[in-house]
C-alpha cells in the first residue's frame, strides 16, 4: 500500500490514491441508506446509521480502514499500541461539507465512495507563531510552516488520513453528488506502563 504524506504544522496527513473502488450493489447501499442532517445549520447530510462498516455489503471496505488505519500507526504514529475503531457513517453533499473535526477521534479515515472532483480543506487557528505569541504578522509568503491552511485534491477510490482534531472542510467540485464514508479510530488496550505511574487499560 503505498501513500503520499503532506502536514499542516507537523501533523500528518496521509493519502491513498484509488486503493479502492465500490461495487454497484455497495455503492447502491450507500445511496439507500437513511441520511439526516446532525444540526439543522450543517450542509451534508450524515447517515442515521452511525455503525455503517458493521453492515455485512461493506465488509470489504470496512477491511480496507483498518488495512490503512495500520499503515498510519506503523508508519507515522509509530507505535506498538492497538487502535479501535469507535464510530463509521456516510455523508452527501452536493458542494460544501460543512467546517468540523471530530472529538473523541485520535485518526479519522476519510473514504472518498463518489467524487468526480473535490477538495478536502485542513485549517488551524493559530501557526507556529502565533501559537504561543498572537501577533498580527505581515506575511510575505505561506508555506508548510507558517500557513493557516492546507488543501489536497481527492477522487473516488481516494482514502484520507489525518489526526482527528484537525479542522477540515470539504468541497464538491462537480455537479454529481459527493458521498463519503468516515471512521473514528482511538487507543484501547493497555497504555502506559505500572513502572511510570502511567499504566491503565481503555
Amino acid at each position: 500500500m503505498e501513500y503520499k504524506t503532506t502536514q499542516i504544522f507537523g501533523l500528518p496527513i496521509i493519502k491513498f490514491e484509488s486503493e479502492y473502488l465500490l461495487n454497484d450493489d455497495e455503492l447502491n447501499f450507500l445511496y439507500n441508506t437513511d441520511y439526516e442532517k446532525s444540526k439543522p445549520q450543517n450542509s451534508a447530510y450524515i447517515s442515521i446509521n452511525k455503525d455503517i462498516l458493521v453492515e455485512n455489503k461493506l465488509s470489504n471496505l470496512k477491511q480496507k480502514f483498518f488495512d490503512c488505519a495500520t499503515k498510519y500507526v506503523q508508519d507515522i504514529i509509530c507505535v506498538n499500541n492497538q487502535f479501535a475503531m469507535t464510530h463509521s457513517w456516510a455523508a452527501k453533499s452536493n458542494k460544501e461539507h460543512h467546517q468540523h473535526n471530530h472529538k473523541n477521534s485520535i485518526i479519522n479515515v476519510v473514504y472518498y465512495a463518489q467524487a468526480e472532483k473535490a477538495q478536502l480543506k485542513f485549517t488551524r487557528l493559530k501557526n507556529l507563531i502565533t501559537e504561543a505569541y498572537d501577533f498580527d504578522l505581515d506575511y510575505q509568503s505561506y508555506n508548510i510552516f507558517n500557513a493557516f491552511e492546507t488543501m489536497i485534491s481527492v477522487k473516488s477510490g481516494d482514502f484520507v488520513l489525518f489526526p482527528g482534531h484537525l479542522i477540515h472542510t470539504g468541497y464538491n467540485l462537480s455537479d454529481k453528488e459527493k458521498i463519503t464514508v468516515a471512521a473514528n479510530f482511538f487507543i484501547k488496550g493497555q497504555v502506559g506502563f505500572e513502572n511510570n505511574v502511567s499504566g491503565l487499560v481503555i
